[in-house]
């Protein structure tokens, strides 16, 4: 039952109905206060809801239950960076690219890079994507992602055209 809560959570989050969401999430999290992504659906409420410092908090305690839920990292390092804290959100997103190695999270890195200031970092992002599809398919949705970052907002329109016309799901 928790699932389908978050699930329901989430959905009202994609439809901009925050406080129906976080109302939602803080169910699934009664019934079931343990499941990572349970508790990620809670967090990522909080924060669509502008409540840094309580989605933090709630996913501290989540990582101590699972220290292995890259998630966590994530949902901690988008916080921080909303409250243009760079240092320590990009650690919270190197955990998590180490710990689960998905071209979406290094993208959001990436981006972050950018965003800090870190062109170099932004860059050598942009070489492991021109790496990785040379051995494997990679959307341009994520290179588009970190350009954005960077503030190379053409680049970025042009390189999420091209994802559009490669019909990505992102």
């Amino acid at each position: 039952a928790a699932w389908t809560y978050m699930y329901y959570a989430d959905f009202l989050m994609r439809l901009k109905r925050f406080d129906e969401s976080l109302a939602v999430a803080r169910r699934g999290h009664e019934l079931d206060p343990l499941t990572a992504p349970v508790n990620d659906m809670l967090s990522k409420s909080l924060f669509y809801l502008g409540q840094c410092s309580q989605a933090v908090e709630h996913m501290r305690k989540t990582l101590d239950l699972n220290p292995n839920y890259g998630a966590g990292h994530e949902i901690i390092g988008r916080c921080f960076a909303r409250q243009g804290q760079y240092e320590p959100a990009i650690a919270e997103m190197r955990q998590m690219v180490a710990l689960h190695d998905h071209d979406r999270l290094l993208a959001a890195l990436g981006s972050l890079y950018g965003i800090a200031g870190r062109r170099d970092e932004a860059l050598k992002t942009l070489a492991e994507f021109k790496r990785r599809a040379r051995e494997r398919r990679v959307s341009q949705v994520y290179l588009a992602r970190v350009y954005a970052g960077m503030g190379d907002k053409k680049r970025a329109l042009d390189l999420l055209y091209l994802g559009y016309a490669e019909r990505s799901d992102h």
